[in-house]
Protein backbone atom coordinates (compact mmCIF):
# COMPACT_ATOMS: atom_id res chain seq x y z
CA UNK A 1 0.00 0.00 0.00
CA UNK A 2 1.07 3.62 -0.67
CA UNK A 3 3.69 2.30 -3.07
CA UNK A 4 3.78 2.78 -6.65
CA UNK A 5 2.20 0.08 -8.74
CA UNK A 6 4.25 -1.40 -12.18
CA UNK A 7 3.23 0.57 -15.08
CA UNK A 8 0.18 0.43 -16.83
CA UNK A 9 -0.71 0.60 -20.38
CA UNK A 10 -3.62 0.41 -23.08
CA UNK A 11 -3.17 0.92 -26.53
CA UNK A 12 -6.21 1.96 -29.20
CA UNK A 13 -6.49 -0.67 -31.90
CA UNK A 14 -8.66 -0.04 -35.09
CA UNK A 15 -11.38 -2.60 -35.83
CA UNK A 16 -8.83 -4.94 -37.44
CA UNK A 17 -7.22 -5.16 -34.38
CA UNK A 18 -4.08 -3.24 -35.02
CA UNK A 19 -2.47 -0.43 -33.31
CA UNK A 20 -3.63 3.04 -34.70
CA UNK A 21 -1.61 6.26 -34.24
CA UNK A 22 -3.75 8.11 -32.14
CA UNK A 23 -2.50 11.27 -29.89
CA UNK A 24 -5.67 11.53 -27.68
CA UNK A 25 -6.10 12.01 -24.07
CA UNK A 26 -6.62 8.29 -22.00
CA UNK A 27 -7.87 8.44 -18.39
CA UNK A 28 -7.02 5.53 -15.82
CA UNK A 29 -8.74 5.28 -12.97
CA UNK A 30 -9.64 2.90 -9.85
CA UNK A 31 -13.59 2.35 -10.34
CA UNK A 32 -15.63 3.88 -7.48
CA UNK A 33 -17.32 0.32 -6.95
CA UNK A 34 -14.10 -1.11 -5.38
CA UNK A 35 -14.42 0.69 -2.26
CA UNK A 36 -11.43 3.10 -2.87
CA UNK A 37 -11.16 6.27 -3.01
CA UNK A 38 -10.82 6.83 -6.44
CA UNK A 39 -7.62 7.40 -8.69
CA UNK A 40 -7.32 8.99 -11.70
CA UNK A 41 -4.55 9.91 -13.83
CA UNK A 42 -5.28 11.63 -17.57
CA UNK A 43 -2.76 10.63 -19.88
CA UNK A 44 -1.92 11.50 -23.58
CA UNK A 45 -1.51 8.37 -25.59
CA UNK A 46 2.03 8.19 -28.04
CA UNK A 47 1.62 5.95 -31.03
CA UNK A 48 -1.50 4.37 -29.51
CA UNK A 49 -0.39 3.56 -26.29
CA UNK A 50 -1.38 5.25 -22.79
CA UNK A 51 0.69 4.56 -20.01
CA UNK A 52 0.68 5.32 -16.74
CA UNK A 53 4.00 5.05 -14.28
CA UNK A 54 3.23 6.10 -11.13
CA UNK A 55 -0.35 4.75 -10.09
CA UNK A 56 -0.92 3.97 -6.47
CA UNK A 57 -3.25 3.18 -3.85
CA UNK A 58 -3.20 3.58 -0.10
CA UNK A 59 -5.65 0.88 0.55
CA UNK A 60 -4.97 -2.67 0.65
CA UNK A 61 -7.23 -4.39 -1.53
CA UNK A 62 -7.80 -6.44 -4.81
CA UNK A 63 -8.20 -3.99 -7.69
CA UNK A 64 -8.57 -3.37 -11.58
CA UNK A 65 -8.06 -0.23 -13.33
CA UNK A 66 -10.22 0.86 -15.96
CA UNK A 67 -8.97 2.72 -19.02
CA UNK A 68 -11.67 5.23 -20.53
CA UNK A 69 -11.89 7.67 -24.15
CA UNK A 70 -15.11 8.81 -24.15
CA UNK A 71 -15.93 7.45 -28.12
CA UNK A 72 -14.47 3.64 -27.05
CA UNK A 73 -15.30 0.93 -24.88
CA UNK A 74 -13.55 0.68 -21.36
CA UNK A 75 -10.70 -1.54 -20.89
CA UNK A 76 -10.45 -3.32 -17.69
CA UNK A 77 -6.91 -4.60 -16.17
CA UNK A 78 -6.46 -7.82 -15.15
CA UNK A 79 -7.12 -7.91 -10.84
CA UNK A 80 -3.89 -6.93 -9.06
CA UNK A 81 -3.54 -7.25 -5.58
CA UNK A 82 -2.43 -4.12 -2.76
CA UNK A 83 -1.05 -5.62 0.31
CA UNK A 84 -0.67 -3.66 3.50
CA UNK A 85 2.70 -1.79 4.04
CA UNK A 86 4.84 -2.52 6.82
CA UNK A 87 3.71 -2.01 10.82
CA UNK A 88 3.64 0.66 12.34
CA UNK A 89 0.80 1.70 15.05
CA UNK A 90 -1.68 -0.42 17.08
CA UNK A 91 -5.11 0.75 17.19
CA UNK A 92 -8.32 -0.42 19.81
CA UNK A 93 -10.81 -2.40 18.00
CA UNK A 94 -12.58 -2.87 21.39
CA UNK A 95 -12.06 -1.29 24.29
CA UNK A 96 -12.80 -1.99 28.10
CA UNK A 97 -16.12 -1.77 29.30
CA UNK A 98 -16.85 -0.18 33.44
CA UNK A 99 -17.22 -4.00 35.59
CA UNK A 100 -17.30 -4.38 38.86
CA UNK A 101 -13.67 -5.20 40.97
CA UNK A 102 -12.74 -8.91 39.84
CA UNK A 103 -15.39 -9.04 37.07
CA UNK A 104 -14.45 -9.01 33.15
CA UNK A 105 -13.60 -5.54 31.74
CA UNK A 106 -15.54 -7.49 28.56
CA UNK A 107 -13.41 -8.51 25.11
CA UNK A 108 -10.58 -6.23 24.48
CA UNK A 109 -8.91 -6.17 21.13
CA UNK A 110 -6.49 -4.00 19.07
CA UNK A 111 -5.26 -4.63 15.32
CA UNK A 112 -1.48 -4.11 14.12
CA UNK A 113 -1.86 -1.40 11.01
CA UNK A 114 0.60 0.18 8.67
CA UNK A 115 0.82 3.98 7.91
CA UNK A 116 -2.24 4.02 5.99
CA UNK A 117 -4.40 1.94 8.28
CA UNK A 118 -4.29 -1.29 6.49
CA UNK A 119 -4.45 -4.16 9.14
CA UNK A 120 -1.03 -5.83 8.97
CA UNK A 121 -1.40 -9.93 8.55
CA UNK A 122 1.27 -10.04 11.70
CA UNK A 123 1.33 -12.74 14.42
CA UNK A 124 3.17 -10.43 17.06
CA UNK A 125 2.68 -10.40 20.93
CA UNK A 126 0.69 -7.53 22.02
CA UNK A 127 0.75 -6.42 25.63
CA UNK A 128 -1.66 -4.68 27.82
CA UNK A 129 -1.14 -2.75 31.26
CA UNK A 130 -2.75 -0.62 33.35
CA UNK A 131 -1.60 2.85 31.94
CA UNK A 132 1.02 4.64 34.09
CA UNK A 133 -1.06 7.68 35.02
CA UNK A 134 -4.36 5.41 36.42
CA UNK A 135 -1.95 3.55 38.72
CA UNK A 136 -3.51 3.28 42.19
CA UNK A 137 -2.06 0.17 43.83
CA UNK A 138 -4.77 -1.41 41.64
CA UNK A 139 -3.79 -5.17 39.35
CA UNK A 140 -4.95 -5.78 36.34
CA UNK A 141 -5.12 -9.25 36.22
CA UNK A 142 -5.80 -12.05 33.28
CA UNK A 143 -3.82 -12.74 29.92
CA UNK A 144 -1.54 -9.57 29.79
CA UNK A 145 0.58 -10.91 26.45
CA UNK A 146 -1.24 -12.77 23.73
CA UNK A 147 -0.02 -12.97 20.03
CA UNK A 148 -1.68 -11.45 17.41
CA UNK A 149 -3.78 -13.91 14.63
CA UNK A 150 -3.46 -12.23 11.29
CA UNK A 151 -2.78 -9.04 12.67
CA UNK A 152 -5.82 -9.05 15.42
CA UNK A 153 -5.11 -9.64 19.08
CA UNK A 154 -7.45 -10.30 21.31
CA UNK A 155 -7.59 -10.36 25.09
CA UNK A 156 -10.56 -12.06 27.43
CA UNK A 157 -10.96 -12.36 31.00
CA UNK A 158 -9.36 -9.31 31.72
CA UNK A 159 -10.20 -8.09 35.58
CA UNK A 160 -9.08 -4.66 38.23
CA UNK A 161 -9.10 -5.20 41.67
CA UNK A 162 -9.11 -1.49 43.27
CA UNK A 163 -12.03 0.68 42.64
CA UNK A 164 -11.53 3.76 40.42
CA UNK A 165 -11.09 5.19 36.48
CA UNK A 166 -8.26 3.42 34.45
CA UNK A 167 -6.91 3.69 30.52
CA UNK A 168 -5.20 0.34 29.39
CA UNK A 169 -2.17 0.69 27.29
CA UNK A 170 -0.95 -1.29 24.44
CA UNK A 171 2.42 -1.89 23.15
CA UNK A 172 4.17 -4.25 20.59
CA UNK A 173 8.05 -4.43 19.72
CA UNK A 174 9.06 -1.36 19.08
CA UNK A 175 5.40 -0.20 17.80
CA UNK A 176 4.80 3.44 19.87
CA UNK A 177 2.16 2.72 22.47
CA UNK A 178 -1.24 3.79 22.46
CA UNK A 179 -3.98 4.17 24.78
CA UNK A 180 -7.69 2.74 25.54
CA UNK A 181 -10.92 4.89 26.50
CA UNK A 182 -11.43 5.43 30.46
CA UNK A 183 -13.56 3.09 31.90
CA UNK A 184 -14.99 2.75 35.12
CA UNK A 185 -14.21 -0.28 38.03
CA UNK A 186 -17.52 -0.02 40.89
CA UNK A 187 -16.82 -2.06 43.96
CA UNK A 188 -18.77 -5.73 44.07
CA UNK A 189 -21.18 -7.32 45.88
CA UNK A 190 -20.93 -6.81 49.72
CA UNK A 191 -19.10 -9.48 52.19
CA UNK A 192 -17.34 -7.60 55.06
CA UNK A 193 -16.94 -5.10 57.61
CA UNK A 194 -14.62 -3.39 58.50
CA UNK A 195 -13.56 -0.90 61.41
CA UNK A 196 -11.98 2.48 59.60
CA UNK A 197 -12.10 4.09 63.13
CA UNK A 198 -11.56 2.20 66.79
CA UNK A 199 -12.72 2.42 69.98
CA UNK A 200 -10.85 4.36 72.40
CA UNK A 201 -10.08 3.89 75.93
CA UNK A 202 -12.35 6.14 78.35
CA UNK A 203 -13.90 6.04 81.51
CA UNK A 204 -16.73 4.07 82.94
CA UNK A 205 -20.22 5.66 81.62
CA UNK A 206 -18.18 8.36 78.97
CA UNK A 207 -17.69 8.14 75.09
CA UNK A 208 -15.35 5.48 73.83
CA UNK A 209 -15.07 8.12 70.70
CA UNK A 210 -16.20 7.93 67.68
CA UNK A 211 -16.54 4.56 65.98
CA UNK A 212 -17.03 4.15 62.25
CA UNK A 213 -17.38 0.83 60.50
CA UNK A 214 -17.40 0.32 56.05
CA UNK A 215 -19.14 -2.02 54.35
CA UNK A 216 -16.90 -3.82 51.79
CA UNK A 217 -16.21 -6.41 49.19
CA UNK A 218 -13.93 -9.23 48.76
CA UNK A 219 -11.41 -6.75 47.43
CA UNK A 220 -11.02 -4.44 50.32
CA UNK A 221 -13.17 -2.15 48.37
CA UNK A 222 -15.79 0.10 50.21
CA UNK A 223 -19.58 -0.80 48.77
CA UNK A 224 -21.87 2.04 48.79
CA UNK A 225 -24.96 0.57 50.68
CA UNK A 226 -27.61 1.69 53.10
CA UNK A 227 -27.59 -1.17 55.08
CA UNK A 228 -27.83 -1.44 58.64
CA UNK A 229 -24.64 -1.84 60.82
CA UNK A 230 -24.99 -2.86 64.51
CA UNK A 231 -22.44 -2.52 67.31
CA UNK A 232 -21.81 -4.80 70.25
CA UNK A 233 -19.26 -5.63 73.14
CA UNK A 234 -17.93 -8.86 71.83
CA UNK A 235 -17.23 -12.19 74.37
CA UNK A 236 -19.04 -10.02 77.21
CA UNK A 237 -22.27 -9.54 78.90
CA UNK A 238 -21.00 -5.82 79.51
CA UNK A 239 -23.53 -3.71 77.54
CA UNK A 240 -22.82 -1.03 75.00
CA UNK A 241 -25.31 2.41 75.75
CA UNK A 242 -25.90 4.54 72.79
CA UNK A 243 -26.87 4.39 69.32
CA UNK A 244 -25.64 1.01 68.64
CA UNK A 245 -27.36 0.39 65.04
CA UNK A 246 -26.49 2.87 62.36
CA UNK A 247 -27.59 2.75 58.74
CA UNK A 248 -24.21 3.57 56.77
CA UNK A 249 -24.13 6.63 54.34
CA UNK A 250 -22.59 5.60 51.25
CA UNK A 251 -20.91 2.54 52.88
CA UNK A 252 -19.75 3.98 56.19
CA UNK A 253 -21.47 3.50 59.28
CA UNK A 254 -20.53 6.48 62.24
CA UNK A 255 -20.88 5.92 65.91
CA UNK A 256 -20.80 8.79 68.19
CA UNK A 257 -22.71 8.13 71.47
CA UNK A 258 -21.60 5.20 72.60
CA UNK A 259 -20.39 3.95 76.28
CA UNK A 260 -19.53 1.36 78.59
CA UNK A 261 -20.98 1.24 81.75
Amino acid sequence: AGSTLSPVSDEILDGLGDRTNSTSDYTMAIPESQDVLQDTLRVATIDGIATVADLSTALAGIYTVEATRGDLPVAVSDEFTVSAATATTLAFIEEPLDAEAGASIGTVSLEILDDYGNRVSSGENVTVKLNDDFQTGAQLSGILTVAAIEGVATFTGLSIDIVGTYKLEAGSGSLPAVESTSFNISSATASDLAFVEQPSDAEAGTSIGTVSVEIRDDFGNRVFSSADVSLDIYNSPVVLSGTTTIAAIDGLATFSDLSVD
